[in-house]
């Protein structure tokens, strides 16, 4: 189930709270008579969706355990414990859910990076089109789309000195906790002086606090780099539980 699932079941549950049976003292005690069925449906979906994202989790087995002990009554306990579990989620879940999106929006705009330069370059009766020699020119194009999508994207954000020398990121993604290194290959720095220049840069870049992932975008329009997923593979491996590191290359 995704997201809009969880809506959903929180949609759902909110009409019992409209329909509980109330005791002398006007306070909510069961689930109305007429809605224990459907109410007991709802819960065993909210149940199975719980198991499927949290497996053996305590909020499962106390479901679970509540709805054995209530199948008669529908206690009012019973609906708010329910509902309480996948409210708390919904807000763990949509940040999470938004970074993802993000994420795809970012790996969008850098796959995509040489198919736009192309088309810039598809001009009306040939006039002149964008020209790139060095990777400050792809870092100006790069920067006009970021902020097209992001809000806070920061430039040239500088890192803790690391051994005397101070470093800046090309861009950080503050939204997302991103950051973004451009390289763009020349003659000398291809597979393996790229390979070096990135490992002193993530030596460098891990001290910022707060970078969670670090992309390396490499712009090799001639295709200089004789082996891009092996390069790909030996930096990405670098990666930790709590630092995401990537690399992607176009051409």
């Amino acid at each position: 189930m995704n997201m809009d699932s969880l809506k959903n079941l929180i949609f759902e549950g909110q009409r019992f709270k409209d329909n509980l049976k109330v005791d002398y003292n006007d306070e909510p005690v069961f689930v109305n008579e007429t809605l224990r069925e459907d109410f007991l449906v709802w819960a065993r979906k909210v149940l199975t969706y719980i198991e499927a994202k949290q497996p053996n989790s305590e909020n499962g087995k106390e479901i679970r355990e509540r709805l054995k002990l209530d199948q008669e009554r529908c206690h009012v306990e019973t609906y708010r414990l329910i509902m309480s579990i996948i409210m708390s989620m919904e807000k763990m879940e949509s940040p999470r859910e938004q970074n993802s999106q993000n994420d795809d929006i970012l790996n969008q705009i850098l796959n995509g990076f040489g198919s736009f330069v192309r088309q810039l370059n598809k001009r009306y009766n040939n006039r002149q089109g964008v020209v790139i020699t060095d990777e400050f020119d792809v870092q100006d194009l790069l920067h006009a789309q970021l902020v097209t999508f992001f809000e806070d994207v920061r430039a040239e954000d500088p890192v803790p000195i690391s051994a005397g020398r101070g470093s800046r990121l090309d861009f950080l993604i503050a939204d997302i906790s991103t950051a973004i290194e451009v390289k763009m290959t020349r003659k000398g720095l291809e597979d393996r002086a790229l390979g070096d220049q990135i490992l002193q840069d993530i030596g460098r870049y891990l001290k910022h606090s707060d970078i969670e992932r670090l992309v390396f975008f490499v712009f090799d329009p001639d295709k200089r780099i004789q082996n891009p997923k092996g390069l790909k593979e030996d930096i990405e491996k670098l990666s930790r539980d709590n630092y995401i590191i990537n690399v992607i290359i176009v051409n």
